[in-house]
């Protein structure tokens, strides 16, 4: 069971970091677009924010698949509600993460 933690834990990290950095740098556009996207701040940033929260939601979904069938396969012995709540927390924090990226990608 401290393996599965050690590993959901690692997972988790580098998928936050991943999702912070790209929902931070990522642009594909001219100064002129990032300009335009300045000027519609409400909406670019919501638009942009519901994109990676999409990634960090699919990244969340993986994590319980993995989780789940490593349960379903008696590899581990954990509780059944573990798969569960580790995709709550790693969506909560990889939505976190999304969140503090996008406020620097608009006001950096």
């Amino acid at each position: 069971m401290i393996v599965l933690r050690v590993l959901n834990v690692a997972i988790i990290v580098l998928t936050c970091s991943f999702v912070g950095f790209w929902s931070a740098v990522f642009y594909i556009g001219s100064e002129y677009s990032y300009a335009q996207l300045k000027e519609e701040l409400l909406l670019s940033f919501i638009g942009r924010f519901a994109g990676f929260f999409i990634l960090s939601l699919l990244i969340s979904i993986c994590l319980w698949t993995l989780n789940w069938l490593i349960y379903k396969l008696g590899l581990v012995h954990m509780d059944k509600k573990y798969p569960l709540r580790i995709s709550i927390t790693s969506l909560a924090i990889l939505s976190s993460a999304a969140l503090l990226g996008t406020a620097v990608f608009f006001f950096r």
